[in-house]
C-alpha cells in the first residue's frame, strides 16, 4: 500500500507527477526503466490492447516488490473487468 500512499501524496502536492502509459508492450523490467527515468507511476492499458493476465500480474508484482505504483486500466468498466 505504500506506493499508493506515496503517489497520492505527490498528486496532492504542487510538483508535476509523471508516469508512463503502456499500451502495446509490457514486461517486468519496465518497472526498472520507469524508476530509473524518474517517473512516479506506470499504467498498464488493457482497454486498448489486451495483455495476458499472467504478464499483468508479473508486472504488478515487480512494482510491489520495488515499491513503485502500477495502475491498471481495465478493458471495460463493468464490475468483473475491474476486479
Amino acid at each position: 500500500m505504500q506506493p499508493a500512499i506515496t503517489l497520492r501524496q505527490k498528486l496532492a502536492g504542487n510538483q508535476p507527477v509523471l508516469g508512463l502509459l503502456c499500451t502495446e508492450h509490457i514486461w517486468p523490467q519496465l518497472i526498472d526503466v520507469a524508476m530509473a527515468g524518474g517517473l512516479d507511476y506506470l499504467i498498464i492499458d488493457s482497454e486498448h490492447h489486451p495483455h495476458e493476465g499472467s504478464r499483468v500480474a508479473e508486472v504488478c508484482a515487480c512494482g510491489r516488490m520495488a515499491g513503485f505504483p502500477v495502475l491498471l486500466r481495465p478493458p471495460h468498466s463493468d464490475q468483473d473487468s475491474v476486479r
